[in-house]
């Protein structure tokens, strides 16, 4: 069976199953989890090398980041949004849906300290705009990247 695209996994009620193979790579992380810049600027290179991000491991990170093959990531963007103390989910789901209407979708969170978000539109701007230039890219008038007319 070596070689195939099918591989055995443990069900629940204590039998094999057969699955198919997602195309996951594992990836060490070349930074420690408080170098702000050094991870998104990471999850920024894997994007433009084709991959995109699948899950942050959860409470037992020892390094390692899950990524799946996908040629659409070579134009996505990555930004981290450092989570505050007792934020709470429902302060951080208002804040996801702020961000979706600026193109920016939430993937996962990096333990309790960031919020990882993926953008796919290059005209949308980043996150870390002040409040006038979101107002005129909200608009539809001009582009904030660019300054360019849309």
């Amino acid at each position: 069976m070596i070689g195939t695209p099918v591989q055995r996994q443990w069900n629940l009620k204590g039998g094999f199953h057969l699955a198919r193979k997602t195309h996951q790579i594992k990836k060490w992380l070349p930074c420690p989890l408080w170098d702000f810049a050094g991870l998104q600027n990471w999850l920024n290179e894997q994007a433009r090398a084709g991959y995109a991000l699948e899950k942050w491991p959860g409470f037992w990170f020892i390094g390692r980041v899950i990524f799946r093959e996908d040629p659409s990531a070579v134009h996505a963007r990555y930004c981290l949004d450092p989570i505050q103390e007792h934020f709470g989910i429902a302060k951080l789901r208002e804040q996801e849906a702020g961000y979706r209407e600026l193109g920016w979708h939430y993937m996962d969170k990096i333990q309790n300290y960031y919020a990882i978000y993926r953008c796919d539109d290059p005209r949308a701007p980043d996150l870390r705009l002040n409040g006038r230039e979101v107002a005129v890219y909200r608009a539809g008038s001009v582009s904030v990247r660019t300054g360019n007319p849309l």
